[in-house]
């Protein structure tokens, strides 16, 4: 398969995902998720596209957010998260578990345009830890 090809079923190769995908703007404004990102939180694409990703009310990023001065976020200083245990907010008031890993997206002059998120679900291990 060649790149033309790639970039033509990158959507289908994104919704095969077990894990949730988010892509978020340099604001922070949600420009894109999976199918297992609406599993996972409850909410569908056309609930959050457009709204900031801080509904999710992650307790990671609440911490990384307060300890920067310089940005809105910390992730855009640091330009990646791994392996980041952290409780999301579902839309139905209750909280999930969840394994992020996110990283900045930059353009060719290094500059941040965004960033993408990848959410594990924790909840059977939560379960099975319990």
């Amino acid at each position: 398969m060649n790149e033309m090809e790639m970039n033509r079923y990158w959507k289908k190769i994104v919704g095969t995902m077990n894990e949730g995908l988010m892509l978020v703007g340099q604001d922070g404004t949600i420009v894109m998720v999976n199918k297992a990102f609406e599993e996972l939180t409850g909410y569908l694409a056309s609930e959050v596209i457009g709204r900031p990703c801080t509904l999710l009310e992650c307790d990671a990023c609440e911490g990384a957010m307060k300890a920067s001065e310089n940005r809105w976020c910390k992730l855009f200083e640091e330009g990646q998260v791994i392996k980041c245990r952290c409780h999301l907010l579902k839309k139905d008031g209750t909280y999930v578990s969840a394994l992020k890993n996110a990283a900045v997206l930059k353009d060719d002059n290094g500059a941040a345009m965004g960033a993408v998120e990848i959410l594990t679900d924790l909840s059977e291990l939560v379960r099975l830890d319990k």
